[in-house]
């Protein structure tokens, strides 16, 4: 795998994803792109939020899906072009849209629906390939998680896989699938058989920055060697290390990006901020985070950590010499080969053997006396 280029050389997969993209910006032969974002507590529905933003820019028709967020927090994208399909009120006795409110009897006759869906199990009526755009679409499933749940992972599955092939006639469509951080469909979705193509974005907050900072002294490439921080990164991650309640803010984070593309893996590091221009982020460096410049600049100049770039020289520190000088290459250059016969190579097929002086040589033939 590949190591992140240093920050700001390159526009962050993020900013790719926000940016409006042409009709024909993508082969003919290409899939549809597949965005999975995975965060804790829900840290990932403004990146959400603006990648539809941002098809809807594009001259997408969008198809939203939300099976625990209630649809009122997408209203501001709801326009002509936007089908919601809202799935949070599905609850045993319970509906979040107000229906029956007051009257005991459509409260019962709800809890009678809540109850025949959940024993049959059924597919959703109206999510069927009739409610898919047609054209350039983008398809956005949110709490995949709670409909596994309803029903079982392989189904949540088979209904993922099969609205990915309706957009498989459109390269230039997008299938955005938000999970939570440890869900269990996380690794079907991520193999290479669901889609050889894939932009797996990783929200956190920046307070795991400040605990690796802390505990073991590193930073993220260019300030620190990209090999450790990655190692140390990836397991503070998965753990959780740093990341409490109090310390996830909802108007910045931290963003992972693993992007795979012709069997590559790319993976970065990066940032996203809300924007002014309606509830949404923006990409921007994970410098530029509140307190990040700050950590860096006082790590620096107490001399705990050393700033590293990828050019830098290994033997730079070491208390001997590696290098050769230039008379050394010379001379080095002016040995002569350790070959018989000043180098010239033997005829082919010719053996060359010069005996010891404890080699017993004889040329007459030892068998000579017998009748063979």
């Amino acid at each position: 795998m590949a190591m992140p280029p240093p920050a700001g050389t390159t526009t962050s997969p993020l900013a790719t994803l926000l940016s409006p993209q042409p009709s024909n910006s993508r082969s003919s032969s290409s899939l549809p792109e597949v965005v999975l974002l995975q965060a804790r507590l829900n840290t990932h529905l403004p990146l959400v939020r603006s990648l539809l933003r941002a098809s809807l820019a594009s001259k997408h028709h969008v198809l939203l899906v939300t099976f625990d967020v209630p649809g009122a927090f997408f209203s501001p994208l709801v326009e002509e072009r936007v089908t919601l399909l809202d799935y949070s009120g599905l609850v045993l006795g319970y509906e979040l849209d107000g229906a029956g409110k007051g009257d005991v009897t459509e409260e019962a006759l709800a809890a009678a629906r809540a109850r025949a869906y959940l024993a049959s199990r059924p597919q959703y009526q109206s999510l069927t390939p009739r409610a898919v755009p047609k054209g350039p679409a983008t398809i956005a499933l949110i709490g995949l998680d709670t409909f596994s749940q309803d029903a079982t992972p392989v189904r949540a599955y088979t209904l993922v896989k099969a609205l990915l092939s309706l957009l498989s006639t459109h390269p230039t469509s997008r299938l955005v699938l938000a999970l939570s951080s440890g869900s269990p469909l996380a690794p079907l979705f991520i193999s290479p058989s669901f889609s050889p193509d894939l932009t797996h974005l990783l929200p956190y907050p920046p307070s795991i920055l400040q605990h690796l900072a802390t505990n073991f002294l590193t930073l993220p490439p260019p300030f620190g060697p990209g090999q450790k921080f990655w190692a140390l990164f990836t397991g503070a991650a998965e753990r959780g290390e740093g990341v409490t309640p109090r310390t996830v803010r909802v108007e910045e984070g931290l963003l992972e990006s693993r992007v795979r593309k012709r069997g590559r893996v790319h993976r970065e590091l990066g940032g996203w901020k809300e924007v002014d221009v309606g509830p949404g982020a923006g990409a921007c460096a994970w410098e530029e985070l509140g307190g990040m410049q700050e950590m860096v600049n006082g790590l620096l100049r107490t001399g705990q950590v050393q700033a590293s770039t990828a050019t830098s020289d290994p033997t730079a520190d070491l208390p001997f010499n590696l290098a050769l000088t230039p008379a050394q290459s010379a001379a080095r250059a002016s040995v002569p080969l350790p070959y018989a016969h000043a180098g010239k190579p033997p005829p082919q097929g010719e053996i060359i053997y010069e005996p010891d002086s404890g080699d017993d040589v004889d040329d007459d033939d030892p068998d000579e006396d017998l009748d063979i």
